[in-house]
């Protein structure tokens, strides 16, 4: 059970995360999935995560995932991975043209070959600082965020 877990949590972040691939992100998130730690103002649901990879493609187009170590018991699947792209030059940022890199450590819980369950510790200062975002132009750019997102909600 838990190889196959492993195996699914892989597909999951490299097809979906890396690859931006939407269908498996259905395919494998449950519809009554549970983010337990979404970032300020995210949705902690299966669309939350959803909207989450797409902006973050929309940032890093080049957006690629480094697994390091991944480790299963039972139907849980713990992963410590970074995500490294490119900001675009054409933004006009200071975090322009830098190599971005978010260490992330996620928990998934698998149950009949979907992700219920997510639980992850992700450094967001070390985040903003690579963007060049900090004090108010961090608050600036997170309601930036919430309206895109509530946008996207329709």
């Amino acid at each position: 059970m838990s190889e196959g877990n492993k195996a699914l949590v892989r597909r999951f972040v490299e097809d979906f995360q890396a690859g931006g691939c939407i269908e498996t992100g259905e395919e494998l998130l449950a519809h009554n999935f549970r983010n337990h730690t979404p970032a300020p103002r995210e949705r902690s649901d299966r669309d939350g995560v959803m909207q989450i990879f797409t902006l973050l493609h929309a940032i890093l187009p080049d957006l690629r995932v480094e697994i390091h170590d991944m480790i299963a018991d039972g139907d849980r699947v713990v992963t410590r991975k970074t995500f490294l792209g490119k900001h675009p030059a054409s933004r006009r940022r200071s975090a322009a043209g830098r190599m971005i890199a978010i260490d992330v450590m996620d928990i998934v819980c698998v149950r009949n070959g979907q992700i219920v369950e997510h639980w992850n510790s992700v450094d967001r200062l070390a985040v903003m600082r690579q963007l060049g975002l900090s004090g108010i132009a961090w608050l600036v750019a997170d309601q930036i965020a919430a309206r895109i997102r509530r946008s996207w909600r329709g």
